[in-house]
């Protein structure tokens, strides 16, 4: 009986470094990599559709990781995984079926946006849990057989999805043309495919008209004309909405259809007006163009027409929030 216990103390006792060796990884080193430009070639945005950092974990496949920010994307590849973490991450947690936990490694800095970062693990060699056993069973008495060994349990973490984002943009506009400059406001909702709805005028009143002439300064239904002083009064209004659609990265493209209303005013020396509906254009109007965000500031441009007539060009600057 004595020889039997020693047996069991003995073989518990050569397990003891083998576990614990089992259990034991950690961080070997943490850097930035200047050279890598990985986060920026092929960036990654979070929630608020702010750019990601990127950390590189040379490491093997089977590791899990959790952040307090959120993993926004992990990609496993040759040697190692790909981590995009939101800029202001400080904290990752490192976990592995049978090493064990680092909870909350704390980087030296806050991680910043579209930079790429190194993080290596440092994993001693694991002993075939089957040698384990047979060590354990060559040692010990066979009535410890049916002992039942709980496996741990990693957490099965879900992935934060990508770029389901909804963020919102107030925007000027300024749109030229040969005649006029006008004014206006953008207000847009980013998403994978959002909206947009637009004002702008040239904020000019115009006189009453009396009558409506042709680009001859003939009137309508007659030939007679009047005697025209050369004063031309023009004003613009156009109300607009579409869609806007993320391209890759900040780049997004916009198109949209409204109501549009260029007026053109001829005065006669009579100090009459006439409408010159040649040149006037009202009707449906429409817009495209890009949309470029870097960072919360937008920065757009495009081109418009009223009835395919009267032809504009618009530039814009705004913020995100």
């Amino acid at each position: 009986m004595k020889w039997r216990h020693l047996h069991i103390v003995v073989g518990f006792l050569l397990m003891l470094p083998l576990t614990s060796k089992a259990q034991q990884f950690a961080v070997k080193d943490f850097h930035k990599i200047p050279n890598d430009l990985t986060a920026s070639y092929t960036p990654v945005y979070d929630l608020n559709n702010d750019a990601c950092a990127l950390i590189k974990v040379v490491c093997t496949p089977d590791y899990a990781f959790d952040s307090p920010l959120g993993i926004v994307k992990r990609i496993d590849e040759v040697g190692e995984v790909w981590l995009y973490l939101p800029k202001g991450s400080v904290m990752l947690t490192i976990r592995h079926p049978q090493r064990g936990v680092i909870r909350d490694y704390r980087f030296e800095e806050e991680l910043s946006p579209l930079v790429t970062y190194e993080l290596i693990i440092d994993s001693p060699k694991l002993i075939e849990q089957d040698s384990v056993v047979d060590r354990q069973q060559s040692l010990v008495e066979p009535d410890i057989e049916n002992t039942i060994i709980e496996e741990p349990v990693v957490e099965n973490l879900e992935l934060l999805p990508v770029h389901k984002f909804t963020n919102y943009m107030v925007s000027g506009i300024v749109g030229i043309s040969n005649e006029t400059i006008s004014y206006g406001i953008r207000v847009a909702m980013f998403r994978k495919h959002g909206a947009w709805l637009s004002f702008q005028s040239d904020f000019k009143s115009m006189p009453t008209t009396v009558g409506d002439c042709d680009e001859n300064g003939k009137m309508a239904n007659s030939s007679d004309a009047p005697y025209y002083n050369g004063e031309i009064k023009r004003s613009l209004l156009k109300i607009m909405g579409g869609g806007i659609h993320r391209i890759i990265g900040g780049l997004h493209i916009y198109e949209g259809v409204g109501y549009g209303n260029y007026s053109v005013v001829w005065g006669a020396s009579n100090g009459n007006y006439y409408k010159n509906t040649d040149a006037s254009a009202i009707g449906v109007s429409a817009e495209v163009g890009v949309i470029y965000r870097l960072g919360s500031v937008v920065f757009s441009a495009g081109g418009s027409t009223i009835m395919a007539k009267h032809w504009e060009g618009n530039a814009g600057i705004g913020i995100c929030f």
